[in-house]
């Protein structure tokens, strides 16, 4: 799953959008270490929550550390807020699957 890519999309009240572009523009400000171990740095799921939190988006699990897990999550948990596409599940758009000749 490292060089999988997906898009993921769901509808959100205009209030959360634009509390989630807040979040993200402060947090480019200064940016930051990131690492897949918790020890060395904020992982990038954990930053993703975050940023859904800040926008009142908490239907997600906390637990979830792994891209592979928060995906499973999003695909499961999220569901759109919008008045128009209320309670609607997010939908997952595969961009880019891992080359198979890649080796870690």
């Amino acid at each position: 799953m490292y060089g999988t890519v997906y898009k993921i999309e769901f509808y959100i009240k205009k209030s959360q959008s634009n509390r989630i572009l807040e979040w993200w523009k402060d947090r480019y400000k200064h940016l930051k270490i990131y690492s897949i171990k918790p020890w060395t740095g904020e992982q990038c799921t954990t930053t993703v929550k975050k940023a859904l939190a800040y926008g009142g988006i908490n239907n997600i699990d906390w637990d979830t550390l792994t891209p592979d897990g928060i995906l499973e999550d999003l695909q499961t948990e999220i569901k759109s807020t919008s008045f128009q596409h209320k309670n609607e599940k997010a939908i997952i758009t595969l961009i880019k699957k891992e080359a198979e000749d890649w080796n870690p």
